[in-house]
């Protein structure tokens, strides 16, 4: 028993400084890269907590309950529903996708798009093999389409485009859109993993882009960050967007195969200031990432 309550308690307090270190995201690219696992992290806690309170570990149990208190706190402002309001505002439809750059049923991935019946779609890690067969099989319901090179981003439109660009270096491209005598910029962005990757510069490189984008704006992407993260409240500050709330698990770890557990809330939609969305998971289409479908109303 001595051996299994030491054991348990140098779990749980390698978990609480992951935690707490994890709060500290805006410090450091770091401390962000442990935020990506503060929902892994609250779980594990939540049960080490039980296994302390069995085993009468009270200084311990109370730091796990302190810990997992912080987390979930950290976490409650982007974790709760969507719903789109009330009003006759028009909502606009897009599906956010990242691809699998080896995906090798690009079949699947138009079913889903054309079954959606989108205004817009945004994509990720399309290989250059699959932008040919995508771009003809929907240039009929999407005649505007921008591919960003070897980025792999892309975005298509039912919508007359007045407007495009990339970023290819880091992962972003965009659409300005002309919606019913109304301009909307919808862009896709992939940035890379966190620290010790270059996310952080990523983002820092792109801030003049993102800047100069006219609103409203609409960012669909793979940002390899959760919902709570230092990368995506900068993202969002940038470029005068907000995130559409809701807690989505949408990667997947095919290698160990448990599903739903562990996911990652990595795949986002950005949405314009006074805008609301519902955004659902779509169904798997040969990726590791679930497509996203989200109503947006736009202000």
């Amino acid at each position: 028993m001595g051996f299994l309550r030491r054991t348990v308690q140098l779990g749980v307090l390698c978990l609480v400084a992951a935690q707490l270190a994890s709060l500290l995201q805006a410090v450091h690219p770091a401390f962000d890269a442990l935020a990506q696992f503060r929902l892994h992290y609250s779980v594990l806690l939540a049960g080490g907590l039980i296994l302390l309170l069995f085993l009468k570990s009270w200084r311990v149990a109370s730091l796990s309950a302190a810990a997992t208190a912080a987390g979930l706190a950290a976490m409650a402002p982007v974790a709760g529903p969507a719903s789109l309001p009330s009003g006759s505002g028009r909502v606009f439809t897009l599906v956010q996708f990242n691809t699998l750059y080896k995906n090798p049923t690009p079949e699947v991935i138009i079913a889903q798009i054309k079954a959606v019946n989108a205004d817009a779609v945004t994509l990720q890690e399309v290989a250059p093999r699959n932008t040919a067969i995508i771009m003809q099989r929907l240039e009929a319901e999407y005649p505007y389409q921008r591919f960003c090179g070897y980025a792999g981003v892309g975005v298509l439109s039912r919508w007359p485009s007045v407007g495009d660009g990339c970023a290819p270096r880091n992962g972003f491209g965009w659409l300005r859109l002309n919606v019913e005598g109304r301009e909307v910029t919808v862009a896709s962005l992939h940035l890379p993993w966190p620290w010790p990757y270059r996310q952080a510069s990523s983002i820092s490189e792109l801030e003049p882009v993102f800047r100069a984008l006219p609103q409203p704006l609409i960012i669909g992407g793979d940002f390899n960050s959760a919902p709570w993260s230092n990368s995506l409240a900068r993202v969002t500050q940038m470029t005068s967007t907000h995130l559409a709330p809701g807690l989505r698990l949408t990667l997947k770890l095919d290698a160990i195969r448990l599903p739903p557990w562990p996911f990652l809330p990595i795949d986002h939609v950005l949405l314009p200031e006074g805008a609301a969305a519902d955004v659902r998971i779509g169904s798997p289409a040969g990726s590791d990432h679930l497509p996203l479908v989200a109503r947006i109303m736009l202000p």
